[in-house]
């Protein structure tokens, strides 16, 4: 019963098409700001698609990935929905990266292209790779008669690679299908959208996908403050007061500095805070709603594997003794398994496995490990679907609320 969460989602074959239904419908309305500068959906949407023709133009071609080498900026998320359009999926560059890894990244991607901010000189480091300003792009006409490429639930959106903390970064190949369960669910599992996003997590983490697309795709302003903002909670919170925000995403542990240093005036506009990434404290829990009673609290839970996330909870005020991280999102099923890949009674610890609709193929150029992680459902007959093995430990609870319990190693 807890994994009956099939639902029905509108028809879209690629994540952009609501954003450019955004574009029509509030052409005027702004898309991204940042720093003091604004797009709107309208110019936003024209700027992708002179990006897109550009590319196209340049000799892209479908399902490659393109590195988009970009900091935290109106370019940057003009870049992302310009490769979309163009029917390719954006690797994202952080420019503050070690240069050791962006070469690892791409040569593992085997991208041709590079889409970067002019501000960075990269003909030097990459002479091999085609580089294409995002500013020149911008600039061009997309002719009359161009036929933008037809993109595909099972074509790539992005392609972002993991801390390699434990080894060499993986790189994690997203469908479009997998963007469009991610972001729908989000309109299901959450009641109301957000009007002003703010953005805190670096595109290069998975996590930035939630506020990019949720708020993109549904009409909302997305935030970008500057970089390392969290440095200084003063700045941050006249920032979140003056943009009046309502939702964000962030560290458990951030958000306890947030409420321990912001003055209480300064968040009352935050319809939706959604902690992950950490464990959430029961203490974190009472401070929220002794000083925010009226904001929506949300802890959620997802690997890089399971398109950003796959279980969440609406945290209530009378959490006893742990904080779960929930029940399954809508078309999402999950597992709590033994060594035999067997379901564990109900209050009995097991490693976590997650299934269905967000699930990503496997990793770029490592069979081994994608055979080892991603793995045929024992409780399918199809065998085309899988389940991925988290490497978390958790219990269901008699609610069916799952309880993180950390890792199996």
């Amino acid at each position: 019963d807890w994994n009956n969460t099939k639902s029905t989602t509108a028809d879209y074959s690629a994540i952009h098409q609501l954003i450019e239904e955004m574009a029509e419908k509030h052409p005027d309305q702004p898309a991204v700001t940042c720093q003091g500068k604004q797009l709107s959906y309208a110019e936003l949407n024209q700027q992708a698609n002179a990006i897109a023709y550009t590319l196209v133009e340049a000799g892209l071609t479908a399902n490659s990935p393109v590195g988009l080498y970009a900091d935290r900026s109106l370019e940057m998320v003009a870049g992302i929905l310009g490769i979309l359009k163009a029917g390719a999926a954006y690797l994202p560059i952080d420019p503050g990266y070690p240069q050791d890894r962006i070469r690892y990244m791409l040569k593992d991607a085997n991208a041709s292209f590079i889409l970067a901010q002019e501000k960075w000189s990269l003909t030097e480091s990459f002479p091999n790779i085609k580089i294409t300003t995002i500013e020149s792009a911008i600039q061009n006409t997309v002719s009359s008669n161009w036929k933008r490429p037809v993109v595909e639930p099972d074509d790539l959106a992005y392609l972002i690679y993991t801390s390699g903390s434990t080894g060499l970064p993986k790189g994690v190949p997203i469908k479009h299908s997998n963007l469009l369960h991610s972001t729908l669910a989000r309109f299901a599992f959450y009641t109301g959208n957000p009007s002003c996003f703010l953005l805190l997590s670096s595109f290069s983490f998975d996590s930035s996908v939630a506020g990019i697309f949720w708020t993109l795709c549904s009409g909302g302003n997305l935030l970008l403050p500057p970089e390392r903002i969290e440095q200084d909670v003063k700045q941050l919170s006249q920032l979140m007061f003056d943009h009046q925000v309502s939702h964000t995403l962030l560290l458990p542990s951030l958000y306890q500095t947030l409420l321990d240093l912001i003055p209480t005036e300064k968040l009352r506009s935050l319809k939706n805070i959604m902690v992950a990434g950490e464990a959430c404290s029961i203490e974190l829990v009472k401070r929220h709603f002794e000083l925010l009673p009226n904001t929506l609290l949300y802890n959620e839970y997802g690997p890089t594997e399971a398109t950003v996330w796959c279980i969440a909870h609406q945290i209530q005020p009378d959490e006893k003794n742990f904080v779960p991280i929930g029940k399954a999102i809508p078309n999402t099923e999950v597992y709590i398994l033994d060594e035999h890949l067997q379901a564990v009674p109900i209050g009995v610890s097991g490693e976590l496995y997650i299934g269905r609709s967000g699930l990503a193929e496997g990793y770029l150029n490592r069979p081994e490990l994608t055979q080892n992680k991603f793995i045929p459902s024992p409780f399918h007959n199809d065998p085309q679907q899988f389940i991925y093995k988290t490497g978390d430990l958790a219990r269901f609870h008699p609610s069916g609320n799952i309880e993180f319990l950390g890792r199996v190693d």
